[in-house]
């Protein structure tokens, strides 16, 4: 009787250890940032979602971090730094749609790009938008590195 009570005692006791780190279980651990899908999925969803599917899928996109590579197509000096406007489809692509991604950037390296050069980037997505037909997405925080 003794050994059947100490096993019970036992078992009550870690089942309670197991649950004791919060009144609701574990405690959370802080969630990463959320990672953008590629463009490519981006521009599919775009292309195939009805106006309300999209909003809802958009919204999932602001604060999302991406790492992208594309094509330089335009450079502008602002007060603070660079803006970098990237066409994400090669130079050589049938749809010259234009800049896909604009990202504002501090890095003076910026000023040495030049149209056609093929940089990796990463950054936040602030803003997701289609001025005429084309799909523009907006970053903040950006880095970029030149490729090969």
């Amino acid at each position: 009787m003794k050994t059947v009570l100490l096993c019970t005692a036992v078992l009550l006791l870690s089942i309670c250890m197991c649950c004791a780190t919060t009144p609701t279980g574990p405690a959370a651990s802080p969630s990463p940032q959320l990672t953008a899908p590629p463009f490519t999925e981006v521009r599919r969803q775009h292309a195939t979602m009805t106006t309300a599917e999209w909003d809802v899928f958009r919204d999932t996109l602001i604060g999302a971090r991406v790492d992208w590579e594309g094509w330089v197509s335009d450079v502008q000096a602002l007060s603070d730094g660079y803006m970098v406007f990237v066409d994400l489809d090669p130079p050589h692509a049938a749809t010259p749609l234009g800049n896909d991604v604009n990202l504002t950037v501090t890095d003076r390296r910026a000023a040495a790009l030049q149209k056609g050069d093929r940089i990796c980037f990463s950054g936040t997505v602030v803003d997701v938008w289609v001025p005429l037909t084309t799909l523009t997405v907006k970053l903040a925080d950006a880095t970029f590195q030149p490729t090969p």
